[in-house]
Parts: C-alpha cells; sequence; structure tokens
C-alpha cells in the first residue's frame, strides 16, 4: 500500500486559507486592524526571533479569543462549503483524486485550523492532521489546542497516526519551510509541484 500526504496552505491551495478565514470572519478592515496589532510579533517570527507557533497564536487570540466556539465552528463550516474550493487549485485537486483511483492511503497535513479543515476534509472524503483550537466551557480561549502542526510536528503527528514503515512507497506534497521534514521521510517528495 501506497500513502500520499498533502500539505494545505500554498500547495492545495493558492493561498493561506487562515488568512482568507481571519477576512471572511471580520471584513478587510477589522483584519488590517488586527493584524497591525500584531505587526511586531509577525516581524519577530520573520526573522526567527520566535516561534511560528507564538505570533500564530497572537494573531487567533486578537480575532477570536472569547468568541463562542459553537459558533465559530459554524462560520467555520460555512467557510468550507462556500469559500475554501475557490482557492484550491485544480492540478493538486487532479492528484489527489489519481492517489485516490490508485488505492493510496491519503492525508491532508497541514497547520490550518480544525475549524474549517474537518469539514472540507470530510466533504472530501480525506483523512486530515491539522492544528486544533482550545476551548473551554463552549467558549474559544484563544490558545492552540495541540501543537502547531508545522515542522518537524507535522511528522510527530503522522507516526502518531500511522506506521511509515507499512507504506511501500510514500509521496509528500508541500511548498514551505514548513513542509521540509514531511518531505524527507517521502520516497517521492514533490516540492511546489502544483500550478
Amino acid at each position: 500500500m501506497r500513502l500520499a500526504l498533502f500539505d494545505f496552505d500554498g500547495t492545495v491551495t493558492n493561498s493561506d486559507s487562515f488568512i482568507g478565514f481571519l477576512i471572511f470572519t471580520h471584513g478587510y478592515k477589522k483584519f488590517l486592524m488586527n493584524m497591525f496589532l500584531n505587526l511586531h510579533l509577525l516581524i519577530m517570527m520573520k526573522l526567527k526571533l520566535i516561534p511560528n507557533f507564538r505570533a500564530k497564536e497572537a494573531v487567533f487570540t486578537t480575532f477570536y479569543k472569547g468568541w463562542n466556539a459553537e459558533t465559530l465552528r459554524k462560520k467555520g463550516d460555512w467557510y468550507a462549503e462556500k469559500h475554501l474550493d475557490v482557492l484550491v487549485k485544480d492540478s493538486a485537486m487532479k492528484q489527489i483524486e489519481e492517489h485516490r483511483k490508485n488505492g493510496d492511503r491519503i492525508v491532508i497535513v497541514t497547520a490550518s485550523f480544525d475549524i474549517w479543515m474537518r469539514r472540507w476534509c470530510e466533504n472530501n472524503g480525506l483523512e486530515f492532521l491539522c492544528t486544533e483550537a482550545e476551548s473551554a466551557d463552549g467558549i474559544i480561549t484563544g490558545r492552540l489546542g495541540t501543537k502547531n502542526c508545522y515542522g518537524a510536528e507535522k511528522v510527530n503527528r503522522i507516526k502518531k497516526l500511522l506506521n511509515p514503515d507499512d507504506y511501500s512507497e510514500i509521496y509528500a506534497y508541500g511548498d514551505s519551510r514548513g513542509d521540509k521534514e514531511m518531505l524527507a521521510i517521502a520516497h517521492k517528495p514533490f516540492y511546489r509541484t502544483f500550478i
């Protein structure tokens, strides 16, 4: 049996689904205002002065801390149903379908949140590993509920789900530094393949 691992943002999609979701839930003006509040952290992340997950969590907190978790989940479902497919690359979906036709196990491995990834993957009949949002008593805390599914954490999560040695061939598709470790465990790694 063969395994196909796909990053989502930038690999299956043309743009970042997190940014799209922030704009979807808050509008462009509020999005810009909130991002400006986190600009110093985003710059520090780019300069590698703080880890990726710290900046991500700070942005998530600014936008969603205190939200009702069920309300946010419904927004995520709507986003997945009505907006995500517009971002998806036809070439990536053709490759996913080719793996499906060949009977390969397919897993989306993404740093994006379960808030919208769960519905999109369910709609497309795909297994997935992602970053989860934390809630307490039905309220979003603003913290990550799992480690950010990025870099080495992608491989950690893959190995918790399955044993890579059980597969005769592993294909992996990615487009960024956050996919480097996942691509390294593949027999057939593909970097920035889809147009």
